[in-house]
């Protein structure tokens, strides 16, 4: 792999909730029937085919493959993130995807990296006008927020710089932690933060900007951390509640 490569760790860990794994018949999201395959298979094969990608590492109880590298789960979000990165050769950026959005797409990822490392930070994450999904997954409901820049929901990649990650490992296992806790997150964003995004979503809609949020995200982290508004649904797409199930048919 050339330094000019980018590695991709997919976090393939844990287990299904169990309505989702007795509708599916499998324990592990990835391996989820989808087109022939799994959605593991679906999301591998558009990394490889992807110009730029160099090793897939793939984080959790899944079989071997000739495809992808596979490190055992490592009992948690965080540490199997570690563990994968862990996996892959230095080099200046390494790319994190879930298991579970098997629609996205060689032009989506290619879009997302070219305009990811322009932006020359160590965290990347992309986000999607969420109207843009309501039009070509209509049957699958997205969480989003309306901001000034339009009404946006997550995407299932990241940009990181390793070096950044090594060095913040502790800080990334307090916010992942503090994930659903609204008054660790509170102390942690900054409660200025906090309640512009509380009267944005439930006051005066369209309020609060990407910028401010960015910039909570950097403290929260430790690192500098940027959005990118991608106009490709599908990385935004992820099977999580039974009701996705249908969109796999």
């Amino acid at each position: 792999m050339s330094e000019l490569e980018i590695p991709v760790v997919i976090m393939a860990g844990g287990s299904l909730k169990p309505d989702m794994a007795a509708l599916t018949g499998v324990t592990n999201r990835g391996m989820i029937s989808f087109r022939g395959g799994t959605m593991l298979d679906a999301i591998v094969k558009s990394f490889r085919a992807t110009p730029g990608i160099g090793s897939i590492t793939v984080v959790g109880d899944v079989p071997d493959s000739e495809n992808y590298f596979k490190v055992p789960d490592q009992g948690g979000f965080v540490d199997n993130l570690f563990g994968g990165l862990n996996a892959c050769r230095a080099t200046k950026h390494v790319l994190i995807a879930a298991c579970d959005a098997p629609f996205v797409t060689v032009e989506g990822i290619t879009d997302f990296l070219a305009n990811a490392k322009k932006l020359d930070v160590d965290i990347v994450y992309p986000v999607v006008p969420v109207e843009e999904c309501n039009r070509n997954f209509p049957g699958m409901k997205r969480t989003a927020v309306p901001l000034r820049e339009g009404t946006l929901t997550g995407g299932n990649l990241m940009l990181f710089k390793p070096e950044f990650l090594h060095g913040q490992k502790d800080q990334i296992a307090r916010a992942y932690g503090a994930r659903k806790s609204p008054l660790k997150l509170a102390g942690m964003l900054g409660l200025s933060v906090v309640i512009r995004a509380i009267i944005t979503i439930f006051i005066v809609k369209g309020s609060l900007s990407i910028t401010p949020l960015e910039e909570a995200a950097s403290r929260l982290l430790g690192g500098k951390a940027r959005a990118y508004i991608s106009h490709y649904p599908e990385i935004a797409t992820d099977v999580d509640k039974v009701g996705d199930l249908s969109t796999l048919q």
